[in-house]
């Protein structure tokens, strides 16, 4: 007659699935950002999006010339640019 309950494989099983909760994961240290990235100038001010959320508008100083960017959403592409 078998005796109810769980075989050596189940016990095994959920020991090794319990061990993994338990046992704290690795940290990898974060990547270091230089200082001088947060001193910078932006490369873009204010940027707007459009109401159905498809372009972004940015603008982008450029010397002593102003740049209007608009940004396809979806695949990251510049779809126009004005000067002034």
């Amino acid at each position: 007659m078998k005796r109810p309950g769980l075989s050596c494989g189940t016990v095994a099983l959920l020991c090794a699935v319990f061990g993994m909760l338990v046992t704290p994961a690795r940290a990898t240290e974060p990547a270091l950002v230089p200082i001088k990235d947060f001193a910078r100038k932006g490369e873009y001010e204010n940027a707007k999006i459009s109401p159905t959320g498809q372009y972004l508008a940015a603008s982008m100083p450029k010397g002593d010339q102003t740049m209007l960017g608009i940004i396809d959403v979806k695949n990251r592409k510049v779809s126009g640019a004005l000067r002034f």
